[in-house]
């Protein structure tokens, strides 16, 4: 890793750390405008929390966009993260340690599968439908000879 990618990495981490904040501080607000008893300067003191933390994040996101050099950046290690997080993929075999390169599609993947497929045979009555599938790296797929 370069420094430029430390320097990315680390701030798209209190970008996202900033917005955890800012999606808290609007509950606060919204909790505190619900509550017909609460005090006006408290409400008030809380939205103006709110406000900084949302010019902190603009500000973090202009200077994100200024060390990218203008240009959107695919930053694949976020993104892996981010679809195992979500539970798009599942590592294959995980609660048993798991082999490296297998996935798994996860619940919100297969409801997309499955709404894909559905729509694909919706005017295909004389078809059974019939699902066997496993994801794998590509590499393995080249090992295995099938290339």
């Amino acid at each position: 890793m370069t420094a430029d990618t430390i320097d990315l990495t680390s701030l798209q981490d209190e970008i996202d750390s900033l917005a955890a904040q800012i999606t808290k501080q609007g509950g606060e607000v919204r909790t505190l405008k619900k509550n017909s008893s609460s005090d006006a300067d408290a409400i008030g003191e809380a939205v103006k929390a709110l406000q900084i933390l949302k010019i902190g994040h603009k500000e973090l996101l202009v200077k994100m966009e200024g060390a990218s050099g203008g240009k959107d950046t695919f930053n694949r290690q976020i993104f892996d993260e981010l679809i195992l997080r979500k539970m798009f993929v599942v590592p294959s075999f995980e609660i048993h340690g798991g082999v490296k390169g297998l996935f798994d599609l996860g619940p919100p993947a297969c409801a997309l599968k499955v709404r894909k497929d559905l729509e694909r045979y919706r005017y295909s009555r004389d078809l059974f439908y019939i699902d066997m599938f496993t994801h794998f790296a590509n590499i393995i797929y080249l090992q295995g000879g099938n290339a």
